[in-house]
């Protein structure tokens, strides 16, 4: 027997707790950064013109290593297997496009012809700032902010490749041909595309390349949850360090001209202040119409509202000259720019947690836009109306914390004491068939005895994946993980009989009966050795499948620790206790979309914290699916920690991931050593601030534990 000892997942927490002293107060760093580069231009003259006496392509080499400083770690923490799938999204694509190439350009237009109409080398200047889309900074603020890196990543890159087609373009119509048409006299912008492409290449391909070849390399030879738990928060705080330096660097340079034409520089100011904040706000505010996740809608604002202020200021100086008018002004940008964008990262950011990973009350605890953005990223929360808590259940449900008890009124608190109904918010979640792949195969086979087993694959030829679900739910509840897995693994989600679109139970149910069931599916479908995964009930049936049946691993989520039935008294049906989750399973069924993802917050178990829209979807519509009646045989399944000899038979390694029981007691130790001492070669890994359903609780944590297990057997790297 080989017994490996029990590990503790990483906990969770808010982005404050996690951050540095260097992150906590980077405003201050900024501000200091921005006066330190001005007092060292001013102190010693000579300075600039050194500093900017070696260049790569047209940016002094400091700032040139400052920008690929700042940029690597940022690009080195993306998850690059999941931009195809992000590629694929064009509504939200499609908006970034329009927010970032017709809506900002005239936009900065507008403001610079109404505020500066008597100084037009500044309106020039700005109309140059506005042209050129963020592709550095922007994924400091996006990080700053919870967005999604990913798609941070997918959006800078269209971006540069927009920019080196249009760029030119643009600045032609802008600066030549709207002038005209208003009455006045146009500017020739005389940049062409190669040098445009070049200065992309190296300020974004550089780091870009850097960035993925880390996470390859690292990835292959450590795992991914040593790469993201032990390497990315080493790396991840040099990317600040980087920010500061290029600041100092660039407020060195130009500092003079900004001390020499103090009211020239306000006046530049306002309409980049009101740029910056008219774009941030139409895009936030557009995304959540569109009603787009928080961290897709964090991403799309910053892009929109970021400039790219390296390469305006390269074109103005090329173009104008040094000590033109026109470079001031694409100066001032960056002035504005970078405290604003910080705050607005700030204030979008998810909100800090304490320790434990509950909201943090303290009065210095500031609240975010994301408290009341979605149910993915409200971190301000109280408990809401539905899950039973009363003495003659066996479960210990109180003291009722997190989401969901019968105890309180459907609502949490959001930024400054404002009610937020969580029923607002599920309604609004999009329907099953819309988040499911269209690429993905759904069919049926026979079972042994004839009964209809349905199942979802993914499909491609890839090694096999076998995802079990759990009791009152169906094989779509691992949406979220099948669509990570997918890249590697042709992923297998059977619906168990009496679940989701398979058969009902009049041909029985027992523990014996669907491990029959799910050895049938995997010789029908010419499964070889497939790797098994499964949650609760599907843990039970995964651990006694491959004791019987060939497998490359078994996963076993959450399984019983503790005999739950023994713990009830003799019943024909469910317990009384029970009997509200089943009104409402049974409700569910005939209720619309929107008035169902509602009603089906009352079956989430206590302490449970916001679900990603998936997540949730797949559990409400896998409960709706499900007939009520099969809690009725859970006591045929058995336990699998009462059967060591059946442990005992199983030669493939096995994970264990266990989460906060809902049964404490000395059981679940007893439980657990059932397993650790009759495995052949066993993990243990405990997620301490989760709940049963820890795979939705901490997704991130459980994909990455998951992934590496699978990896370290042989699998895609």
């Amino acid at each position: 027997m080989v017994s490996q000892t029990t590990e503790l997942a990483a906990q969770p927490g808010g982005v404050f707790r996690q951050l540095s002293v260097l992150d906590r107060f980077l405003p201050v760093w900024i501000f200091a950064a921005m006066a330190a580069g001005i007092i060292l231009g001013k102190v010693f003259p000579d300075l600039a013109p050194a500093l900017d006496s070696v260049k790569l392509d047209t940016v002094s080499l400091p700032i040139a290593i400052g920008l690929l400083w700042m940029m690597y770690p940022v690009l080195a923490k993306v998850k690059y297997g999941k931009i195809p799938g992000i590629v694929s999204n064009w509504k939200m694509s499609g908006t970034s496009l329009a927010l970032n190439w017709i809506i900002g350009p005239a936009l900065m237009f507008i403001l610079a012809w109404l505020m500066l109409p008597d100084h037009p080398e500044y309106r020039t200047g700005l109309i140059i700032v506005g042209l050129a889309r963020c592709i550095a900074m922007v994924l400091i603020w996006n990080m700053l902010a919870c967005g999604d890196n990913e798609y941070a990543a997918v959006l800078v890159a269209i971006n540069s490749l927009f920019q080196i087609v249009m760029y030119t373009v643009l600045g032609y119509f802008y600066l030549t041909i709207v002038p005209g048409w208003l009455g006045a006299q146009g500017v020739a912008l005389n940049v062409s595309m190669g040098d445009i492409a070049k200065s992309v290449l190296i300020f974004l391909g550089v780091p870009l390349a850097a960035g993925f070849l880390t996470r390859l390399i690292l990835e292959r030879l450590k795992g991914e949850e040593w790469y993201e738990t032990r390497f990315m928060p080493r790396l991840g705080p040099t990317a600040i360090i980087g920010l500061l330096f290029t600041i100092v660097i660039m407020f060195s340079l130009k500092g003079e001209v900004i001390l020499e034409r103090p009211l020239d520089v306000v006046r530049i100011a306002l309409p980049l202040v009101s740029y910056f904040v008219i774009m941030f706000v139409v895009s936030f505010g557009l995304s959540y119409l569109l009603k787009f996740p928080y961290p897709d809608t964090a991403t799309i604002s910053f892009t929109a509202a970021s400039n790219n202020f390296e390469l305006a200021i390269a074109v103005a100086i090329a173009v104008f000259g040094l000590a033109s008018s026109e470079a001031l002004a694409t100066v001032v940008g960056p002035l504005v720019e970078v405290p604003y964008m910080y705050r607005c990262g700030w204030d979008a950011d998810c909100t800090p947690t304490t320790r434990s990973g509950r909201p943090n009350r303290s009065r210095k605890a500031p609240r975010k836009v994301s408290d009341y953005y979605d149910l993915a990223g409200a971190y301000n929360r109280a408990p809401a109306a539905g899950f039973p808590c009363t003495d003659e259940s066996p479960l210990s449900l109180t003291p009722c914390e997190g989401l969901y008890c019968a105890r309180s009124k459907g609502q949490v608190k959001g930024k400054r004491g404002m009610a937020v109904s969580y029923e607002k918010i599920a309604r609004g979640f999009r329907p099953l068939a819309e988040l499911v792949p269209a690429h993905w195969q759904a069919g049926d086979m026979a079972a042994p005895d004839g009964t209809r087993l349905h199942y979802t694959r993914t499909g491609g030829g890839k090694p096999p994946v076998l995802l079990l679900h759990g009791i009152q739910v169906n094989g779509l509840v691992w949406l979220r993980t099948a669509r990570a897995l997918e890249a590697d693994y042709d992923v297998v989600m059977p619906d168990f009989r009496g679940h989701g679109a398979s058969g009902g139970l009049e041909n029985g149910f027992s523990a014996e009966v669907l491990v029959n069931d799910t050895r049938a599916l995997i010789a029908g479908l010419g499964l070889d050795s497939p790797f098994v995964v499964g949650h609760s009930m599907g843990a039970e049936i995964a651990g006694r499948l491959a004791a019987v049946q060939p497998a490359r691993t078994v996963v076993l989520v959450e399984p019983a620790l503790q005999n739950f039935m023994a713990q009830m008294p003799p019943m024909d049906g469910a317990p009384s206790w029970m009997e509200p989750i089943f009104e409402t399973i049974r409700a569910l069924k005939s209720l619309p979309h929107a008035e169902r993802m509602a009603a089906g917050l009352r079956l989430l178990p206590p302490g449970t914290p916001p679900w990603d829209e998936a997540d949730y979807v797949s559990f409400v519509e896998a409960q709706a699916a499900c007939d009520p009646a099969v809690f009725r045989h859970a006591a045929k399944l058995g336990c699998l920690f009462e059967a060591p000899d059946v442990i005992a038979r199983i030669a493939a390694p096995m994970l264990l991931l266990t989460a906060r029981s809902m049964m404490p007691g000395a059981g679940v130790e007893a439980g657990l050593a059932a397993f650790q001492n009759h495995w052949r070669e066993g993990r243990h890994v405990h997620f301490e601030d989760a709940g049963h359903f820890l795979m939705c609780d901490q997704f991130e944590r459980f994909i990455m534990v998951v992934r590496d297990f699978l990896r370290a057997r042989g699998t895609p790297a």
